[in-house]
């Protein structure tokens, strides 16, 4: 019976804190956040090499910033992100590490970042040329 009771005061302790949570988040989302650049060309490479973007997000807002995830559109690309918790008047860095073994031609690869701002949803491309 004491562990039921344990039980249900964990479970309703940590409900509350996720309600209150996402209701934070939906009444104040970060709306005023800057990418240096969202597109990077790296023009025209050899196959067999390994391409780096550098992504930096800066939080211009006064309530933190949080990345959510990172997600490439190909196993080709690796990640890191120097932070997924923003500061106000801090920034992060997304590096993008593109394998270009096996490719050739035209390519255009899109990793898509979710954070807790206004626009859920930005999409940071590499694109280029491979021999």
């Amino acid at each position: 019976m004491k562990i039921l009771i344990l039980f249900l005061l964990l479970f309703y302790g940590c409900r509350r804190n996720q309600i209150a949570t996402k209701s934070v988040e939906e009444n104040n989302p970060i709306s005023n956040i800057k990418w240096d650049v969202k597109t990077i060309d790296f023009g025209n490479v050899c196959q067999d090499t390994i391409i780096k973007g550098c992504f930096n997000l800066y939080n211009q807002d006064t309530l933190p910033l949080l990345i959510y995830y990172v997600n490439p559109e190909c196993n080709c690309t690796n990640f890191s992100v120097s932070s997924y918790l923003i500061n106000p008047q801090d920034s992060s860095q997304i590096i993008l590490h593109l394998n270009t073994e096996g490719k050739h031609g035209y390519q255009r690869i899109i990793t898509t970042v979710c954070t807790n701002s206004r626009q859920k949803f930005f999409k940071l491309t590499l694109k280029g040329y491979i021999d």
